[in-house]
């Protein structure tokens, strides 16, 4: 698919490479990401191009309650998930007061 929107006159003539880097922070205090970026060169002058394949988010269940609570979320429900002795929040449902 990427090709599509590097073609040239000739057709989609490229060389690409894939990376993955650190996502840029969010406005959440103690989350951070990844990116899954893919760098297509288009070949016989054409410009370079960066496409974003994925993007993967975590953040501090606590923290982004509270940041959201800041933005008028108030929590409601959370459900989380994983082993007895280490559970990640999955979910949580936010009401707009």
């Amino acid at each position: 698919m990427i090709p599509a929107y590097c073609a040239t006159k000739r057709g989609p003539r490229t060389s690409s490479r894939a990376a993955l880097g650190v996502a840029p922070p969010g406005g959440v205090p103690g989350s951070y990401g990844f990116d899954a970026i893919a760098c297509v060169k288009v070949l016989d002058g054409g410009s370079d191009r960066r496409f974003l394949i994925w993007r993967v988010l975590r953040y501090d269940p606590k923290l982004l309650s509270e940041s959201l609570a800041e933005l008028g979320w108030m929590p409601i429900e959370g459900i989380d998930h994983g082993p007895d002795n280490k559970k990640t929040r999955c979910l949580i449902l936010l009401q707009k007061q």
